[in-house]
C-alpha cells in the first residue's frame, strides 16, 4: 500500500466509541435532564409564592392555566419538529413536567393555607 492510499484509509477511518463509552454519555446526560428538572420543580415553588401573593387580587393567577400550558405545549412541539424529534413525544415530556409543576404548586398551596388555618402567618 502506498503511502498515499495509507493516508486516505486513515482519514476515511472514524473513531466510533464503543457501547460502554454511549452508556457512559447517557448516564450524563440523564443527570443533567433530572438537575434541570430539580431547577424546573424549584421556580415551580417560586411561581406559586409569587400567585400567593396576589390573592386578594381579583385578577390573579390560578396555578392550572390551561392557555399558558397549551401555549407553551405547542411552542415545545415545534420547537420539537425542528431539532427532528417527535412534537408527540415532546408533548407527553412536557405536559408530565407541567403536571409536576402544578402537583407542587397546589401541595405547597395547601401546606400554607393548613399553617395559616393553625395560625401560622
Amino acid at each position: 500500500m502506498s503511502t498515499r492510499t495509507a493516508k486516505k484509509s486513515q482519514k476515511r477511518r472514524v473513531i466510533r466509541p464503543n457501547l460502554e463509552q454511549l452508556g457512559v454519555l447517557l448516564a450524563k446526560i440523564d443527570r443533567h435532564l433530572i438537575m434541570t428538572l430539580k431547577k424546573r420543580m424549584e421556580l415551580a415553588h417560586k411561581v406559586e409564592e409569587y400567585k400567593s401573593l396576589e390573592e386578594k387580587d381579583p385578577n390573579k393567577q390560578t396555578i392550572i392555566r390551561p392557555n399558558v400550558e397549551t401555549e407553551r405545549l405547542q411552542a415545545f412541539s415545534k420547537l420539537a419538529e425542528k431539532v427532528g424529534l417527535s412534537p408527540d413525544f415532546a408533548r407527553v415530556i412536557l405536559w408530565a413536567i407541567i403536571a409536576e409543576s402544578c402537583r407542587i404548586q397546589i401541595d405547597q398551596k395547601q401546606k400554607r393555607e393548613k399553617h395559616n388555618r393553625k395560625g401560622g402567618v
